[in-house]
């Protein structure tokens, strides 16, 4: 059974993307219906019983499609989508939980790196609620702290992409979509390493760099 669905997966995954999932796995669970690969000591299989496969076959597709644009609407494997979520801007660095000890720790700030199991649990507290997004400042605006992605100008911390490698995993398990800023124009909270000065000089040098390539040098 495993190797049927691997043979339909990559006709399933396109279909997604095309906006044709749902009549495809309407097709799918039919194939499994009438395959020989569901009959044996269950035989004849009954057919409700595939219905079982349709949830997670849909999540899955749902999971790994991109979302298209069709006029003003947005769309995710042919289905309207909105882009209601919560503002969870802690995912990379948190300053809200002490960690156990030995764990990394900036007292100054009161930063740390959040768990995965505290990053799960909000993952999973968002699907519940029906929630698709989530937006959060510290998957790429981190600089200017001991423990951020970039803790001075020019030098990363490798240890600070864990949690926010963990935090992409989740999201995608949960089927939720990120809003990472890569910079941000507003005061930020810098007790969890939001160095204004710094973003402002990364801001900067990011502007000059468009106005070069778009404007040549001008305006």
């Amino acid at each position: 059974m495993k190797l049927h669905l691997a043979l339909f997966a990559p006709t399933v995954a396109a279909a997604a993307v095309n906006g044709s999932a749902s009549s495809l796995i309407d097709s799918l669970v039919s194939y499994f219906a009438s395959s020989d690969v569901l009959k044996g000591p269950l035989n004849p299989f009954p057919f409700q019983l595939t219905y079982s496969y349709r949830e997670p076959i849909q999540a899955a597709l749902e999971r790994n499609a991109y979302i298209t644009r069709n006029g003003s609407e947005l769309l995710l494997a042919g289905k309207r989508y909105t882009a209601s979520g919560a503002n969870v801007y802690w995912l990379g660095l948190d300053e809200n939980v002490q960690p156990a000890a030995g764990q990394p720790f900036y007292a100054p700030y009161n930063a740390s790196y959040p768990t995965k199991g505290r990053t799960t649990e909000v993952m999973n507290t968002l699907q519940v609620l029906g929630g698709r997004t989530i937006r959060s400042q510290t998957l790429g605006v981190s600089v200017g702290n001991p423990l951020s992605v970039m803790p001075e100008l020019g030098k990363v911390n490798e240890q600070a992409f864990d949690s926010i490698d963990w935090a992409v995993y989740q999201a995608r398990q949960h089927g939720i979509r990120l809003f990472a800023p890569l910079v941000s124009g507003v005061m930020l909270n810098k007790r969890i390493g939001w160095n204004t000065e710094f973003d402002r000089r990364i801001i900067m040098t990011t502007i000059t760099a468009a106005n070069l390539y778009f404007c040549g040098g001008e305006g």
